[in-house]
Parts: structure tokens; C-alpha cells; sequence
């Protein structure tokens, strides 16, 4: 987090599927461009970018590794990288909505992973709120 045009950010995410779902609170850096916004964080031991524009982008690093593509209307795939090998994944976003303004950004996808001739239903919520020291 170099950029000096980036706000310290602290950002919630929650992701639900059929198997379940967590929360993760991680702190990060947030750029609003009217061009498309970009969002850093790190939470549970990896670390999150996330590039809007036409489409959203989700990389994460960590000891689960991929690169999302969500664009509505256009299938994409993916290779997340596990401890235990790659899987090939196939994305289908069902839905997406990008509210970024430059104080604030609420992202959510809704969107159907296929793994191995099966598929399940997610989705992902991200916040990002104000950073406070305390």
C-alpha cells in the first residue's frame, strides 16, 4: 500500500455458499476512480485486491491462491491453487452490483462455482468503512 492516493480502509467481507459461510474484518487500502476503484486488505492470513471497472476482479493470496473474473453474462475460469494442487474452476456471475464512491464502496456478486462436473451457488459481500486508530 505505496500509493499515497489510497485511504487506510477497514473492510468486511462475508461470503456464503451452499456449504456454509464466514465473515472476515481485515484492514487495507481503498483508490476511488471514477474509471474503476481498486481495493487492498489483508484478513486470515492472505491478502485480497480487488479491481472494478466493467468487470471485478478478485485476487487473493495466501495458502488458497486464485484470480476471480466476475463479468454478468460471461462465463470465465480460473485455477485456484491449493496445498493439495490446482482446480480448475469454471464462474458464472449471476449477479453484481459496485457502489464506490470516494468515501465508501459496497460490492456484492452473487455467481455459481463449478468444480469437477458439479457446481454450488456463493456469494461475496464486501464493505469498506472508514479506518479509526484506537
Amino acid at each position: 500500500m505505496n500509493d499515497n492516493r489510497m485511504k487506510r480502509v477497514r473492510v468486511m467481507l462475508e461470503t456464503r455458499s451452499d456449504g456454509g459461510g464466514e465473515t472476515l474484518d481485515g484492514k487495507g487500502g481503498y483508490e476511488f476512480r471514477k474509471s474503476g476503484s481498486r481495493l487492498y486488505f489483508t484478513a486470515d492470513g492472505a491478502s485480497f485486491e480487488l479491481l472494478t471497472g466493467n468487470d471485478l476482479r478478485i485476487v487473493r493470496k495466501g495458502e488458497v491462491s486464485y484470480e476471480l473474473r466476475f463479468c454478468v453474462g460471461e462465463p470465465t475460469e480460473c485455477f485456484i491453487e491449493t496445498p493439495y494442487g490446482n482446480i480448475h474452476a469454471a464462474v458464472r456471475t449471476d449477479s453484481m452490483q459496485i457502489n464506490c464512491s470516494p468515501s465508501h464502496a459496497e460490492i456484492n456478486v452473487e455467481y455459481t462455482l463449478g468444480i469437477g462436473g458439479g457446481s454450488s451457488a456463493h456469494s461475496m459481500r464486501f464493505a469498506v468503512l472508514p479506518y479509526f486508530n484506537k
